[in-house]
């Protein structure tokens, strides 16, 4: 898989960008010719975009290096963004010292 610039993906994203821009500019018009939202439809789109970017660059890597290299750049971040999850959804309204919230992070 060859990565390299798409000219249709800048297609895309102008009609990505113009359905957010009909939606904050067009008024009631666009409420009434849009029934899901022109705004919702571009931002969904350009979600798309980017999720298939991604995926094509990180399959690209996967294939061009071994899988263990590929997995011990990501851990860092795998784990970073589990104790980010795990904090967040922490209670908070438990009477808790902050040493032992500090263990969370440790651990």
């Amino acid at each position: 898989m060859a990565l390299g610039y798409r000219p249709q993906l800048d297609g895309l994203r102008a009609i990505a960008i113009g359905l957010v821009g009909v939606e904050h500019f067009g008024g009631p018009w666009v409420r009434t010719h849009f029934p899901i939202g022109a705004g919702a439809l571009g931002v969904q789109l350009f979600f798309v975009l980017s999720g298939f970017l991604i995926t094509r660059n990180l399959l690209f890597r996967l294939e061009q290096a071994p899988a263990g290299e590929v997995i011990r750049r990501f851990f860092p971040i795998i784990r970073s963004a589990t104790r980010t999850r795990h904090a967040s959804s922490w209670d908070f309204n438990q009477n808790i010292s902050s040493s032992r919230l500090a263990k969370t992070f440790v651990t």
